[in-house]
């Protein structure tokens, strides 16, 4: 019975926007993730380092951008919750995502190739402002979760150095 009162009374709210790559670099997320089974560039020091034994030297710069523009859309039966009633719209923003990588042919006996990467995947961007909010417990609250002005940016980077031998 409560499990079934608290399913009733909940509330939703999906009040964050994120992105996640599919690839890393332009070739990459040209084939949707697949080269990993074929790498043929620089980037393979991220996705599959034995590629960079067939790879001559290189440098790949990319940058993808993301425009982040939402929101979410919540109402409680009686009352019953502390999110703001309503449609609320975050804030929308610009996200740059970058990726380098650089590989070189060196031929220094046990090593034929070296290769740097720094790449981003993505990340959260999430702005929502204090405005008035009638379901929150204590008088002067605001924020559609009743703290104010809320917001989370997440971003990632990641870096990868690899040596490859070919037998």
């Amino acid at each position: 019975a409560a499990m079934l009162l608290s399913a009733l009374l909940s509330t939703s709210a999906m009040a964050a926007e994120a992105y996640i790559q599919n690839g890393i670099g332009a070739r990459e997320k040209a084939l949707a993730g697949a080269g990993v089974a074929y790498s043929t560039d620089a980037t393979a020091v991220s996705l599959n380092p034995a590629g960079l034994a067939n790879v001559p030297s290189q440098l790949n710069v990319s940058a993808s951008f993301l425009f982040l523009d939402g929101g979410y859309s919540s109402s409680g039966p009686l009352g019953v919750g502390i999110d703001a009633d309503g449609h609320h719209d975050s804030k929308p923003g610009l996200t740059f995502i970058p990726n380098v990588a650089v590989s070189w042919r060196v031929n220094w006996g046990l090593i034929d190739a070296i290769a740097f990467s720094a790449y981003a995947n993505g990340g959260v961007n999430t702005h929502y402002e204090a405005i008035p909010n009638a379901n929150c417990p204590a008088p002067g609250m605001t924020g559609v979760f009743c703290g104010g002005e809320l917001g989370v940016k997440l971003a990632q980077s990641f870096y990868s150095v690899a040596v490859a031998k070919q037998v």
